[in-house]
């Protein structure tokens, strides 16, 4: 059934591993591409601040 939502997936990897995926539904029907693709990189933004604190409570160290 078409309900005109749409999917959203990014993942994050550390070398060549992958270690961190998603994929959604987004919940709510947006008016434009430009405003789904806003929310989703909201929300990968926020998934990055994320694992990056986690990785400065390990003591690593991240390379630009």
């Amino acid at each position: 059934m078409d309900d005109r939502k749409s999917n959203s997936r990014y993942s994050f990897s550390m070398g060549s591993t992958a270690v961190a995926l998603s994929t959604n539904k987004q919940t709510t029907v947006s008016l434009s591409i430009v405003e789904e693709e806003y929310k989703v990189a909201t929300i990968a933004t926020c998934e990055a601040v994320w694992l990056r604190r986690i990785l400065e409570d390990l003591h690593e160290q991240q390379e630009c």
